[in-house]
């Protein structure tokens, strides 16, 4: 008998031990839950690396080469004949309308993308904060909902008791029976509603509380609010769906720039060194040759000539 009575502490040690969640674990859990949230981000990475994709296209472009090569001129002669050749080619665009407008408009949709993550992350902390306030609010509603069905159980008790001495009728009886059991029907549909407000956290934050932390009042009350206007002279640099819309407006007129670019010229610069050996040379010693060259090309498409800007048109 004396074993057994270490059995409920031995079970206590055993068990976890489960902390009340607070509001900022909620959201912390939520956004690496949520798939979303997970997406957005992704898209906003992938935004970075296309911005800079357009933006190689304008950096200066290097290509090297090296060759070498064994042959014989003559099938009767022993002579080894060997060409060496080394090559190296640097080119800078300096002017194309079409590649620079292609990089802004990169750019803004980087932009655009990482408004976007910021404002599905905003709203996903308001559901999460929603979500576990609803759970939080279910709970007092279920406890208010039990403290009341206690108090109609004990009425109804004394009702039986009132009844059997005479003191009230079985009509007022069967009254306080029909607030008993609309009151059972209170704690029934509060107990689905946690459920539901329970399951509704567990499928956003991936876990479901064994307790929540309520806020402190100091944190709830006694805050003085930010005035209108305020608000409303923040938003032109706070508000990111108002953000988004410019971004967008913008990387439009970028589009038309870009589609306007391929009728202008382009302009590059090209420096190109090149080196020759070969030996032997006429059968008698090594030859050698280099070549160095620095170039400025300006391409015109055809089409731009026959171009007129629809502004222009009649």
């Amino acid at each position: 008998m004396k074993k057994n009575q270490f059995i409920p502490f031995i079970v206590c040690l055993s068990a976890p031990i489960l902390h009340a969640m607070h509001l900022s674990d909620a959201l912390t859990l939520a956004l690496t839950h949520d798939l979303v949230h997970l997406q957005s981000k992704a898209q906003w990475s992938t935004e970075e690396l296309n911005d800079k994709i357009a933006m190689s296209a304008l950096l200066p472009q290097v290509e090297a080469s090296y060759s070498k090569t064994k042959y014989h001129v003559d099938g009767t002669t022993s002579l080894d004949y060997e060409r060496k050749q080394e090559g190296l080619s640097l080119s800078q665009m300096l002017f194309d309308a079409e590649k620079i407008a292609r990089y802004t408009q990169a750019n803004i949709n980087k932009s655009i993308d990482f408004f976007t993550y910021q404002l599905h992350e905003q709203e996903f902390i308001l559901h999460t904060a929603s979500v576990y306030f609803n759970v939080l609010e279910h709970k007092d509603i279920l406890q208010h909902a039990k403290a009341a069905n206690e108090e109609y159980t004990y009425r109804y008790k004394q009702a039986l008791e009132q009844e059997k001495q005479g003191l009230i009728t079985h009509t007022e009886a069967l009254q306080v029976l029909a607030q008993l059991a609309h009151s059972d029907a209170s704690v029934i549909a509060a107990e689905h509603n946690l459920h539901d407000s329970i399951e509704v956290f567990k499928n956003t934050t991936g876990v479901i509380p064994k307790s929540l932390q309520a806020l402190p009042p100091q944190d709830v009350y006694h805050h003085t609010l930010t005035p209108l206007e305020e608000y409303i002279h923040a938003a032109d640099k706070k508000n990111l769906q108002y953000q988004i819309a410019k971004k967008q407006i913008e990387i439009m007129k970028t589009a038309q720039k870009a589609s306007l670019g391929s009728y202008l010229p382009s302009i590059q610069a090209n420096l190109v060194f090149n080196r020759t050996k070969n030996s032997p040379y006429n059968t008698q010693g090594t030859g050698k040759s280099n070549q160095r060259a620095l170039s400025l090309t300006a391409s015109v498409p055809i089409t731009c000539l026959l171009y007129t800007s629809p502004s222009h048109r009649d």
